[in-house]
């Protein structure tokens, strides 16, 4: 018998756990990267499309259809496609 971290099913667990999840207009948003697509944390580190580095502080999920959501690094407000991010419906 083995164990669920050896099948790899804990630490998919956590990374869900750990993942940034909120509400959106309709239904749960998970903050991902664009490029792969791996979840993203609060307290993450992250690169925007200059090159310049912040740390992932909070977001904001889609509001309305035509929203893409908003993420918060390092006290202020962008789309997060400024950071390589994109929020996906659950």
């Amino acid at each position: 018998m083995h164990s669920l971290l050896e099948s790899g099913c804990a630490l998919e667990f956590v990374q869900q756990e750990l993942a940034m999840q909120k509400r959106g207009h309709d239904g749960m948003y998970t903050l991902r990267l664009e490029e792969g697509g791996a979840p993203v944390e609060v307290g993450s580190f992250v690169m925007d499309f200059r090159g310049d580095g912040g740390k992932l502080e909070g977001g904001t999920a889609p509001q309305k259809p035509s929203s893409n959501g908003k993420v918060q690094v390092d006290g202020r407000e962008f789309y997060a496609s400024v950071w390589g991010l994109v929020w996906t419906k659950d």
